[in-house]
Order: structure tokens, then sequence, then C-alpha cells
């Protein structure tokens, strides 16, 4: 199990306490080996290989194959819902009477470890194989009793997490929703939300490459610090992350060790501190950069001198930067969340984040509409839209006009199991 070493005092970080995007069905994954199917009683209609259980799938498959499961409820009396080891395509959200597309909002497929203590939803550990994907799921539930990765733990490999869902899940130690240890991981576009763990509530990072493109984490919760995100070794890098209310924690993101790599990030309601990071006496060196981020809604916003920071907006935070943390063309001002309580994050029509950003190379927002909409890209995770027609005169909008915003749509995979 990692140990992260409390830094709150080293750092004089003490006294920490404490838009959901609408999800388009999964791209076609067609790899040029077999196609397995999974579905509840095995009944897949008419097509074949079919399989009540996706470790029997897993167990007959072999290094390229692709498995499809269909929507539904799946469990076990293992250690594991899922074990992979192979270089195998698991893709979740498809429909007995139609497997040439996955929609996982529509067709749920839900990976579920009920709580049982030592029980995780699903371990991957393929050094040797070929890439490894999991798309699609709702992972729940799990429990790492005593150990690390509640809902996913990666011991290595090359792995892609994508379209998924990890809430509810538990470690007694590091990353309740995701833990890697080792491996070159990829996360795209996954939702990792009221997971809870000694550090690292929603991602825990121990070693290897880890790259977050688009992912959110809420609501997971992480005492004394890491609400969201730990990291004790490696590297974490990425763009359009969230990392948004996870409020029962000392800090949204807690480095003891390794590298946090940040562009256009919104870090807001995480307790008292957004990030902590040291170039520590007591600690291995974590070091964390972040460029065109937005902080809100802290007693401080970066602590700790492994902190650099260019170009951050501001806004209620006491203390934007302390105890060493660096941090570069600071602005100050409101970025006009549209309604962070029921999760929408995205910035309004006035929002002092609003083509304040400096160049990047990140060609999409979180959403993955274009960016920048003007000259310069808006702070933050969210590009703010124009729409086609402005309502008060209804002629075009003109280039760059933020005036209309297109409807909200906050969509999360229904609950499944009690």
């Amino acid at each position: 199990m990692v140990k992260l070493v409390p830094m709150l005092l080293l750092l004089g970080c003490a006294g920490a306490g404490d838009g959901r995007l609408d999800r388009a069905a999964a791209p076609s994954r067609e790899p040029p080996g077999r196609t397995l199917h999974v579905a509840p009683s095995a009944d897949c209609e008419t097509v074949h290989p079919c399989y009540g259980t996706i470790q029997e799938a897993l167990d007959d498959a072999s290094d390229g194959d692709l498995i499809k499961v269909a929507g539904g409820v799946y469990t076990t009396t293992t250690p594991h819902v899922a074990r992979i080891g192979k270089g195998i395509h698991l893709i979740g959200g498809y429909h007995p009477g139609d497997w040439s597309k996955s929609d996982p909002d529509t067709n749920v497929t839900v990976l579920d470890a009920e709580t049982v203590p030592g029980r995780r939803g699903v371990t991957i550990d393929g050094p040797a194989a070929p890439p490894i994907t999991l798309a699609g799921f709702r992972i729940q539930r799990g429990y790492a009793q005593g150990s690390d990765g509640g809902g996913i733990y990666i011991a290595d490999g090359s792995v892609v997490l994508e379209d998924n869902t990890v809430v509810n899940s538990i470690a007694d130690g590091c990353g309740g929703g995701v833990f890697v240890s080792d491996g070159q991981v990829t996360m795209r576009r996954n939702w990792i939300e009221a997971n809870a763990a000694a550090y690292g509530g929603g991602l825990c990072v121990a070693g290897g490459s880890v790259s977050v493109e688009g992912d959110a984490f809420t609501a997971n919760e992480a005492r004394p610090s890491g609400g969201a995100i730990a990291v004790a070794g490696g590297s974490l890098s990425g763009a359009n992350v969230s990392v948004v209310g996870n409020s029962l924690a000392g800090a949204g993101v807690y480095l003891t060790g390794g590298e946090l790599t940040g562009i256009h990030w919104t870090m807001a309601d995480n307790g008292q501190y957004a990030v902590i990071a040291a170039l520590g006496v007591e600690t291995d060196r974590g070091s964390a950069g972040f460029v065109n981020t937005i902080v809100a809604s802290h007693r401080s916003g970066f602590c700790g001198s492994g902190v650099v920071a260019h170009r951050t907006l501001f806004h209620d935070v006491e203390n934007p930067c302390m105890a060493g943390a660096s941090c570069v063309s600071n602005l100050f001002g409101d970025p006009q969340f549209l309604d962070p309580a029921q999760g929408d994050y995205r910035i309004g029509p006035d929002s002092a984040a609003i083509g304040q950003g400096y160049g990047t190379e990140v060609a999409i927002d979180r959403e993955g509409s274009a960016r920048p909409v003007g000259t310069a890209p808006d702070l933050g995770a969210y590009e703010a839209r124009p729409v086609a027609t402005v309502p008060d005169q209804g002629a075009a909008a003109p280039p760059g006009d933020r005036r209309a915003y297109l409807p909200l749509v906050l969509r999360r995979a229904p609950a499944a199991g009690p």
C-alpha cells in the first residue's frame, strides 16, 4: 500500500481540513482479433460466442480481441469483477439487439463490487501485453481493504480508460477511484465521483506515466488531503480537467513525489487548498506546473515550493500563492460559473476568464468545442461558446459573440443496484 507522508506543517499549509459533458456514443472500435460478446444470462440473441460473465470472456480471449458487453449489472464472488492481463479491448454500452455501436448512456453497463471488503471493480496487469482498452462502463462500490485502488487498480501495462464512470469506491490506502502503480495510462473523458481514500480519493498516481484529457473529479474524499488527486511518483499530465466540489479534504490535489503538468484546469470548492506540493525535506520531490487555470473558492490556491503557475484566474481565494509557490501573471475576477450547485462549471458571458489565456496547442475544450473562439483561449477547462443566433435580435451572431449560450445538459450515468 502506498504511503504518503503528511506535509502540511512542513509546508506551512497547516489547518487543512476539509458540467458533466454530454457524452456521445463511443466510437467504433474494431481491432483485428476476434469479437466476443457478453450479456446478462448469456443472452446475446443471434451472435456468438456469448458469455454470461465478463471474466469468462476475458479468460477465453486472446491479445487483440474485442469484447462487447451489453448493458446490465455484472458482479462476482471473486476479488475482482474483472481482471485483465491480456491486450483486450473491453467495451461496454451495447444492446443485445444491436451490437454495431456502443451507447453507454442508454445501455448502462455496471461493474458492481458491492462494497465487499477486498473486492475491486477492475484490476489490470499487462506489462507484456498489447494495449488494453476499458471503455463505456460504470464501475462502482469497489473496496480495497487495507490496500490501494478500490474502483480500478492498474499494476502495469499500456492502458486506455475512456468514457467510464467510477463512483462510490473506497481504498484504505491511496486511490479510491483509480490507482496507477506503473505503466503508460491514458484517461479520456472519465467521470470520477464520490470515491474515498486516505489520499487521492479520485485518482492516485504512484508510478508510471498518466495523461488525463477532459476528465472530471467531483465529490471525492480524502483526509487529510488529495480529495481528487494524489501523486506520489511517476508523472501526471493533461488538459481540460475539472477538479471541483471535492470538499472533504485539505486540498484537491496533493503531491509528495512525481510531477504534474496541467493546462486549462478548473479547480473550485476543494476544501481549503487547490494544490499542495513541495520540494520537501522529509518528503520526496513533488512538483506541479499549471498554465491557464481557474482557481476559485479556496482558502489558498497553490501551496508549497513545488508549485509553479502561469496565468491563473483567482476568485474568492484568501491567499492565492503561499509557502514558496511561484505564481506569474495572476488575474483576479469572477469566472461566472453558470450553475456550480448543479455541477456546471462552464464560464458565463462576462467571465473574467474569457480571452485571457496564453496560446497553447490545446485545440478543444472539455466539451470538445474548438479553442480558442476569439484571438486567445479562455482560462479553465471550458471555452465560452457562441451560438448561431442572438435571441433579442434574431440575427446571426458575429464571430466571438458570447451573449447567448447553448442549453445546459448535465448527464450522469443512472444509479444501478441498491
